[in-house]
């Protein structure tokens, strides 16, 4: 798939679309990278069925001790099983 533009505009639509492709494959996990949490929150969503992992960035990457997605972020990514 090309975009004519980058960025996180395009974000839905590709998840839409490996979602799709995933269960025409049977593919039942998929793995996303989201340093915020808004990417992985999209995919909660977009691709529900799936077993879904987020990728962040690691502690100290911006800051040393400190983690780039939220703590309540984490809390509620996790809560909900990605």
């Amino acid at each position: 798939m090309y975009f004519e533009k980058p960025g996180k505009v395009n974000t839905q639509e590709t998840l839409t679309l490996a979602g799709e492709r995933a269960k025409v494959l049977g593919i039942n996990e998929i793995v996303v990278a989201s340093s915020t949490g808004e990417t992985a929150a999209y995919a909660r969503e977009i691709c529900s069925g799936f077993k879904l992992t987020a990728v962040t960035y690691h502690c100290g990457f911006k800051a040393p001790f400190e983690h780039f997605m939220s703590a309540e972020t984490r809390r509620d990514l996790e809560a909900s099983g990605v």
